[in-house]
């Protein structure tokens, strides 16, 4: 028997993973300006796409199923 299960550590890491995004994670405010005009819009706190814009009302990121924390720290 090997001390090693590869296919048992993929799953542990796949587990750990699910229940990572299971905890709230405050979003990510960005800033930039573009012709003179000061823009700004909230990002998923996993960087899990190129434009993952989220909004205030949204629980969960679309792109990758991360709960959001929208309160106030």
């Amino acid at each position: 028997m090997k001390p090693y299960d590869s296919k048992g550590f993929i799953k542990l890491v796949a587990t750990y993973q699910a229940m990572e995004k299971q905890r709230p994670k405050k979003p990510i405010l960005h800033h930039f300006y573009e012709n003179g005009e000061d823009y700004s819009y909230y990002r998923c706190p996993n960087n899990c796409s190129t434009y993952c814009q989220v909004e205030p009302s949204q629980k969960y990121c679309p792109h990758c199923g991360q709960k959001l924390s929208w309160e106030e720290e």
